[in-house]
């Protein structure tokens, strides 16, 4: 289930940069620009998704792998995240 969901997200973003990469061409954008903003973009996300990772990874022996899995790859707001598992933690008496 949780495959499903991290699919959707990834199919999401795959559908929107084809849209953008479509369009940036109707709009005759030089190709190299189009190069340089989808590396830039994909530079920009790496040090969010290794955060993502470690706090999935520091949540997991609380709350088991899948639920931060979940959450943060849809979500992906490590302070809410690390608030809400403690909240939950303490109504479970732990």
């Amino acid at each position: 289930m949780v495959g499903i969901i991290v699919a959707a997200v990834l199919g999401q973003s795959v559908f929107f940069l084809v849209k953008a990469l479509k369009q940036g061409k109707v709009l005759g954008l030089d190709k190299k620009k189009l190069t340089n903003a989808i590396t830039s973009s994909a530079l920009f996300t790496v040090p969010s998704a290794l955060s993502v990772l470690a706090t999935v990874i520091a949540l997991a022996p609380a709350l088991g792998l899948v639920i931060p899995w979940v959450r943060l790859s849809v979500i992906g707001n490590l302070m809410y995240e690390t608030t809400a598992a403690e909240a939950a933690m303490e109504a479970f008496g732990h």
